[in-house]
């Protein structure tokens, strides 16, 4: 469960990471500005807040394991939050909020 859980974890943060680093392609169509749709923008960026859901044992015999696991991601998030969040490269300001659920050390409860 510990291994399955990091594992999800560092593939998540591995995941926004690679987003937010990709590369932006842009081809200019200025040879024909007649031709262009003229499209009213605003400079201000939006903000999104995206909920990572997990289960996590708060009580049961995996507690100790777990709070350390779960503590270190909510650190991560206050931490990018604190920060301002991440920005990515369409002016998209993305926050994170955790939510989740104690399994009781209980594998059949953390599938539920």
């Amino acid at each position: 469960m510990k291994k399955l859980l990091s594992t999800f974890a560092g593939l998540l943060i591995a995941s926004l990471t690679l987003a937010a680093c990709a590369p932006v392609t842009a081809t200019p169509l200025a040879s024909q500005p007649q031709l262009l749709p003229r499209i009213e923008t605003s400079n201000a960026p939006k903000e999104q807040t995206v909920v990572i859901g997990f289960t996590t044992s708060l009580t049961g015999r995996l507690s100790q394991e777990s709070k350390k696991q779960s503590t270190g991601l909510i650190l991560w998030m206050n931490d990018v939050n604190n920060r301002g969040g991440l920005a990515l490269n369409d002016k998209l300001i993305v926050k994170f909020e955790p939510r989740f659920y104690d399994d009781q050390s209980d594998s059949a409860q953390a599938v539920s």
